[in-house]
């Protein structure tokens, strides 16, 4: 089908369905959605196929610290944490790192498929909802500007942006400021992840006061998540929400 009748078909869906904007069902028909890990086409804008979803597993109830998952809720941080002083007033992880949806971020992250972004924003905004509720401004974790011009944009902030939108939550893009680059954490323990990010990020006072909600696209040992909330509440900030797409069980 050529383009002017693909056009011709999405205003006569338009003019059908009324209530739908012209402009959304132009979009549908120009660009059909497709699922973020295997591109199979969809009826809707729901991010994953049902296939590649039934392989994802949501995180219901964990450790409201570290969100890593447990057999029972509780208001109280799990062992691991009941050591630590974390800076993050609590963490929520959407699912556990796996399966199509850690298909479909490596996707985004290294094939430079930043449409896949927006696509997951179906199956994460609930969970963002409970997550942002009692926040004032929305960060995404930075990269610093080298990794930003070798890849060309910020896939935590990607995520971010329709997620915030959508909730009427205001991101502040500038307020929080990666320093230095840092060499890669793969091979890390979490001390030395620890030490790797001391001094990585800063963060202006126009976090002062301000409940924010911080945003990275996978945890592992919680390092990033950590060293950045504590530049936030350097500057003044009152509380720090972590929230994170998929978080994996490091083991190191």
């Amino acid at each position: 089908m050529n383009l002017a009748a693909r056009l011709r078909n999405a205003r006569r869906s338009a003019a059908r369905l009324g209530a739908v904007p012209l402009r959304s069902a132009l979009l549908r028909t120009l660009y059909p959605p497709h699922c973020a890990a295997c591109d199979q086409a969809l009826p809707t804008f729901l991010g994953l196929c049902v296939a590649c979803l039934e392989t994802c597993e949501a995180i219901h109830i964990a450790c409201p610290t570290c969100a890593r998952p447990l057999p029972r809720a509780t208001v109280s941080p799990c062992l691991g944490c009941s050591a630590l002083n974390s800076s993050l007033t609590r963490c929520t992880a959407a699912f556990e790192y796996g399966g199509q949806l850690a298909v479909a971020l490596r996707r985004l992250k290294f094939s430079k498929r930043n449409d896949i972004a927006k696509s997951l924003q179906s199956v994460l905004q609930a969970r963002f909802a409970e997550a942002s509720r009692s926040c004032d401004l929305a960060v995404a974790i930075p990269l610093h500007r080298s990794r930003l011009r070798e890849r060309g944009f910020n896939q935590a902030q990607r995520i971010l942006a329709p997620l915030a939108a959508y909730e009427g939550l205001a991101e502040a893009r500038t307020i929080l400021r990666r320093l230095r680059s840092t060499p890669s954490q793969t091979r890390l323990a979490r001390s030395q992840r620890i030490a790797n990010l001391q001094g990585a990020f800063a963060a202006s006072s126009r976090a002062k006061g301000k409940r924010i909600l911080l945003l990275d696209d996978i945890r592992t040992t919680g390092a990033t998540l950590e060293a950045a909330a504590q530049a936030l509440l350097r500057a003044g900030a009152s509380e720090i929400h972590g929230f994170v797409v998929a978080r994996t069980e490091w083991e190191g």
